[in-house]
């Protein structure tokens, strides 16, 4: 079985192709009258022997001039750049050129798998050269993809082509991106209040939500919980002012049978609660856990009406005043559930229950994905006092 050419001799190859397809597309757009002209074929594949010093040096001397077309990073607020037309070629000249690029590129996977100390050498050839063939946007460069976009957002926003799908570790390498990104502020979430530090004995969490003993009931949608009035002061200081403060909580007779007490004390939630965000939040200053209304386990954060929850709750947990839950829900929003569609509707809502750490995990995002995000329905119906805040 013969050696695969050298990687010098494979990126020659792939800048050989784009200076060709470069060339082609020039031809097209001067005589557009010529459209039955048939496209340059592309470049015989590189020799198994490695290329000549003189190639070599003619792709360096490119790569290192920052003028050159594939080098020059456009301005993504350049309007007139926002749609490329489509290139009218052949389906069999675009079946072409794929071929060439893919089979070059795994090519050179079987090179980075015998020498990887040469990645850093292939990113910074490949990063930004407009070498991959797009139907739409005729050749777009690595860094132009997001493996995690399904669809293409934007020229400067494309996800992985069809045609190179089996070839993603590699564009990775490359210079392809993520929506989401690692080196993101730091958020800690402080220990559980006080009560909770020490076990308050599995029988008293079982009172939870069981009218025998309860003497208050939380009404929230039509449908009512039931706690107790000692366990909601202990645990969270909006029901230790509300009940000593001296204010008139309003009692009534209970609607449970089953319940034991002659009256218990009504408390209302606010009209934007949901059940399930106040059962996990009163479930809570009972055991000290955060745990799932349905379930009985921790969330998930790969599940849509879980995450829905835990924004519910993060409102909740504000207006309740209990740090330890809050802290909880922005580092459960902070983790796995950021993308480029949701980050702006998530800082808004920070922004309104008070969420300091979620509000500068979204500016982060926002800013280190700005040509993307920009492009979202979501940024445009940002009120313009948050879109000035994102550089503060």
């Amino acid at each position: 079985m013969p050696f695969p050419p050298p990687l010098p001799c494979l990126l020659a190859h792939l800048q050989a192709l784009a200076n060709v397809w470069d060339a082609d597309e020039e031809q097209r757009g001067g005589s557009s009258s010529s459209s039955s002209s048939s496209s340059s074929p592309p470049p015989s594949p590189p020799s198994s022997r490695p290329s000549s010093s003189e190639g070599q040096c003619e792709a360096e001397e490119e790569e290192k001039d920052p003028t050159h077309p594939r080098m020059v990073r456009r301005n993504p607020r350049d309007a007139s750049e926002e749609q490329t037309p489509a290139c009218s070629l052949p389906e069999a000249e675009w079946e072409l050129r794929e071929a060439a690029v893919a089979g070059t590129l795994a090519l050179i996977c079987v090179q980075l798998r015998r020498d990887p100390a040469s990645a850093a050498t292939v990113r910074s050839r490949l990063r930004r050269r407009r070498f991959i063939p797009h139907r739409r946007h005729s050749h777009v460069a690595p860094y132009d993809i997001y493996i995690d976009l399904d669809a293409d957002l934007d020229r400067r926003a494309l996800a992985v082509p069809p045609f190179l799908a089996r070839l993603e570790p590699l564009l990775s390498l490359i210079g392809a991106r993520v929506t989401t990104t690692e080196d993101q502020p730091h958020v800690y979430a402080t220990a559980p209040v006080a009560c909770h530090q020490h076990d308050i004995g599995a029988a008293l969490v079982q009172q939870f939500n069981r009218p025998d003993l309860a003497d208050t009931v939380v009404s929230v949608e039509g449908r009512e919980l039931y706690v107790h009035r000692l366990m909601l002061c202990l645990t969270c200081p909006y029901f230790a002012r509300l009940f000593s403060s001296g204010m008139n909580v309003p009692q009534r007779p209970p609607l449970s049978t089953r319940c034991k007490a002659s009256s218990v004390y009504e408390l209302t939630a606010p009209e934007w609660a949901t059940y399930d965000s106040m059962w996990t939040l009163l479930r809570f200053l009972y055991g000290g856990h955060v745990q799932h209304v349905r379930k009985g386990t921790a969330f998930d954060t790969a599940e849509g009406d879980d995450v829905a929850v835990v924004c519910e709750l993060l409102r909740a947990a504000d207006h309740y005043d209990l740090p330890y839950v809050k802290q909880w829900c922005e580092r459960f929003l902070a983790d796995d559930v950021i993308t480029v569609l949701n980050v702006c509707d998530l800082y808004s809502h920070a922004v309104g229950c008070n969420a300091t750490q979620l509000q500068a995990v979204c500016r982060f995002h926002i800013r280190k994905h700005m040509a993307v995000i920009a492009q979202t329905d979501s940024y445009a119906a940002l009120p313009q006092e948050m879109r000035d805040s994102m550089y503060e």
